[in-house]
């Protein structure tokens, strides 16, 4: 890469171009040669009225792209002395030579072989003169018309460093360096090139990981059941379709001969209808009532869900039933514009651990403050007052506290106008690792959770409460087949 600046000589402007890894004095020379100067003449570059330190390389520089300078060309000689260390073959030697800044750079090397005594002629070998990063070498044309003052600039004590060698020497060095460069662009593609393939398995690899944990999240919440009572509905309801018009079928029946059982009391019928009214009745499940705080510890892995046998035998208004009861369990918010009384709360705590606090509370006056102390009874020392609730509801708003928020009663606080709280309890610091709840406290299993026991026993549920779908009678005398509830068809 090469830099153009705007050199002006004698009130004359030209554009001069030079390499980055060039020195200042290689640029002044350029632009020397650029405005027909004699090179025998020490030629300086200043740039803002400040004058530039010749041996600097113009990369270390301040001078940017099209940067204007000033050539200032002197033509008085001054006595320069050169330290010159010699490297001549498996030889060092190292002179004092003094002379004329107007001197060549071939006269600084004869100079050097008479102080050294060295008579042999050197016009057949590589002869190189380096100040710092400013390399002269005999194979270049202007080695004898270049004076010393253009390479060590205004100094008037420099060291200079000579190398003597072969040119079949240099040219193979020079092959090396251009075989060593061509072999490490190669091996800088050959790596790229592997950081590119690497990258494209790494991006393989994520996107099949990220496609499996999709799979693998969605068969866990299918395990767990995600909506599995009204799945469980549906499920069943395609399962009893055959038997309800089995049962439909006698029902039916049964209403037409009712008449005549009315007239005929010994008949089989009524005898056999009295046998089954006699049989004992099936036992009926009732739903538990916990009526003290009751922390409820799930399983260390979730188990995995199986349609029980029980299922199959469930009757028409048994799933109804058990609808509606997972329905009134799940605490959905009172659509009415009324205000409904409250007379007691059941308060549900989720824990980052998944375990559950069930606190039934029988008088709803109880207020904010209250409720917070009797829920450190059950917390760590350390994370006491160290906390914060959300309401367990869409946009899980958090419950504010403080002096005037505890002071209001529960009733009358508008995040607890349902019977039915659920509550998501957090530690105030991110990633605060367990245990969260005092140790010693009585547990119960997850699995004895109403939820999960009403799931086990919906086959045992009352059908006294439960009105079971009469069947419609034409009055033109045409059958008319039942119609199953839109909740069944879902």
């Amino acid at each position: 890469m090469s830099y153009t600046f705007n050199v002006s000589y004698n009130k004359v402007n030209k554009k001069v171009t030079c390499a980055r890894s060039a020195t200042i004095n290689d640029l002044a020379l350029a632009s020397m040669a650029k405005f027909a100067v004699s090179l025998s003449k020490n030629g300086s570059l200043s740039s803002s009225g400040k004058k530039l330190d010749g041996l600097l390389p113009i990369r270390l520089s301040n001078l940017v792209n099209n940067a204007k300078l000033e050539l200032c060309v002197t033509g008085g000689d001054v006595e320069i002395t050169l330290k010159v260390v010699a490297s001549i073959g498996d030889e060092s030697i190292t002179k004092i030579v003094k002379l004329a800044s107007s001197a060549t750079l071939a006269a600084l090397v004869e100079a050097f072989r008479t102080s050294a005594g060295i008579g042999a002629d050197w016009s057949e070998k590589r002869v190189q003169l380096s100040v710092l990063q400013a390399n002269k070498d005999n194979l270049t044309s202007d080695f004898s018309q270049i004076s010393v003052s253009n390479v060590v600039g205004s100094a008037t004590n420099a060291v200079m460093r000579l190398l003597v060698e072969n040119k079949d020497a240099q040219q193979k060095r020079a092959k090396l360096q251009e075989e060593q460069r061509v072999l490490r662009q190669q091996l800088e593609e050959q790596r790229r090139q592997e950081r590119l393939l690497k990258k494209e398995e790494e991006h393989r690899l994520v996107e099949s990981k990220d496609a499996e944990h999709q799979s693998m999240d969605i068969d866990r919440e299918v395990e767990k059941g995600d909506g599995i009572e009204r799945d469980q509905i549906d499920k069943i309801g395609a399962d009893r379709a055959k038997i309800m018009e089995k049962e439909e079928k006698p029902l039916r029946d049964s209403e037409v001969n009712s008449s005549w059982n009315r007239f005929d009391s010994t008949t089989p019928s009524a005898t056999a209808s009295g046998s089954v009214s006699g049989s004992l009745p099936a036992p009926v499940f009732q739903i538990p009532e916990e009526k003290e705080d009751t922390l409820y510890v799930p399983h260390s892995r979730s188990a995995i869900y199986e349609n029980p046998e029980e299922d199959y035998n469930m009757t028409f208004g048994q799933a109804e039933k058990y609808y509606k009861i997972i329905k009134s369990m799940q605490g959905a918010a009172n659509t009415k514009k009324e205000a409904v009384e409250i007379h007691k709360y059941v308060i549900r705590i989720r824990f980052p651990d998944r375990s559950l606090l069930d606190l039934p509370l029988d008088d709803p006056s109880l207020k904010l403050g209250q409720l917070l102390k009797k829920i450190d009874g059950y917390v760590a020392e350390k994370f006491i007052n160290t906390y914060k609730l959300k309401n367990g509801l869409p946009p899980f708003k958090e419950i504010a506290v403080g002096f005037s928020q505890n002071n209001i009663s529960l009733k009358s606080h508008p995040d607890f106008q349902l019977e039915k709280i659920l509550l998501i309890w957090e530690p105030a610091e991110k990633n605060s690792k367990g245990p969260y709840l005092k140790e010693g406290i009585a547990t119960k299993d997850a699995s004895e959770l109403p939820t999960l026991q009403l799931e086990t026993h919906r086959g045992e549920l009352d059908m006294d409460e439960v009105s079971a779908p009469k069947p419609v009678v034409n009055t033109d005398g045409k059958k008319k087949l039942s119609r199953m509830p839109k909740w069944f068809k879902k």
